[in-house]
């Protein structure tokens, strides 16, 4: 960790800024733990950015981050929190790429350097990770409640639990296993994935592929196989 010889300026701006310090929510998931009971989900470098960066600067402080690679091919992020005065903090996270990956798994581990670094160095705050009534507490009111007016809460939908409810009601394993190969070819957000999942659910839907019996939709046998073909624009 490198400072500057004075804090003092530095400080005091960070002591006014974590009276009222950054949120977000996470708005990944790792899909390597989504085949699982349980689904990893993250803040993104660019959550994180938007939920801090005005804040900070409210108060003359600025972020930055420098990647570099280490002699060992680590990649390391130096983050470095400076005040308008020209004092400064900083500290270097290193992290071992996936070598395998090459340049891929290279950006990946400089991305969640990156992340870690610029939580640690000004507190961020994601509310999923909180409890419910803390959580409750961070989010700010919308007015409603001021007014008297309840509002309804939709349920939260993840892929995970969306994948199992569609398996559930016919949603075929060859769509599944083709859904992951999509998924994990790319940094998708949870949203597009939600979306391209419903949109393939709809689609075979309408096609006469899945049928409805008793309010549980189950899939028609095909050959004798029992396989339902997946030929959508969206998860091919």
């Amino acid at each position: 960790m490198e400072q500057s010889e004075k804090l003092d300026k530095l400080l005091s701006a960070l002591a006014v800024y974590s009276q009222s310090p950054a949120m977000c929510k996470s708005d990944k998931q790792n899909n390597a733990f989504g085949r699982g009971a349980s689904v990893y989900r993250y803040a993104s470098l660019a959550a994180l950015q938007r939920a801090c960066l005005k804040k900070l600067a409210a108060q003359g402080l600025t972020i930055t981050q420098l990647v570099s690679t280490s002699e060992s091919g680590d990649a390391q992020v130096e983050t470095r929190l400076g005040h308008a005065s020209g004092q400064f903090l900083s500290a270097t996270m290193r992290m071992a790429p996936d070598k395998q990956k090459g340049v891929h798994g290279y950006a990946s581990a400089a991305t969640y350097a990156q992340r870690m670094g610029l939580r640690a160095m000004v507190q961020i705050i994601c509310v999923d990770e909180l409890d419910p009534d803390e959580e409750a507490d961070s989010i700010e009111d919308d007015g409603n409640a001021a007014a008297g007016i309840e509002t309804a809460v939709a349920p939260q939908r993840d892929v995970t639990s969306v994948l199992l409810d569609y398996k559930r009601r016919g949603f075929p394993q060859e769509a599944i296993d083709k859904f992951h190969e999509w998924a994990d070819a790319g940094d998708r957000s949870e949203a597009v994935m939600l979306t391209a999942l419903d949109a393939k659910f709809a689609q075979l839907t309408q096609q006469g592929k899945l049928e409805i019996k008793s309010g549980i939709r189950a899939p028609q046998a095909k050959s004798g196989k029992g396989r339902v073909k997946n030929d959508g624009p969206i998860i091919s």
